[in-house]
């Protein structure tokens, strides 16, 4: 197997609100910050922020 296969994702789990568990929100608070975090150190404005935003849902919904 090629080194850079074995890093792919072969499973990926989209948690919506019909299917929560405590552990899930937790994780979501961490995604969260995590976002703010990197928009805040990027210094983009409010609608560049909006577009990778919207950029990232985008491609959970396609997932």
């Amino acid at each position: 197997m090629p080194p850079i296969a074995k890093n792919k994702p072969k499973q990926v789990v989209l948690h919506t609100a019909a299917r929560r568990e405590p552990a899930q929100d937790s994780i979501s608070e961490l995604y969260v910050r995590f976002l703010k975090r990197k928009l805040a150190e990027e210094h983009l404005t409010g609608m560049q922020a909006s577009a990778v935003l919207d950029g990232i849902l985008d491609a959970l919904q396609h997932l």
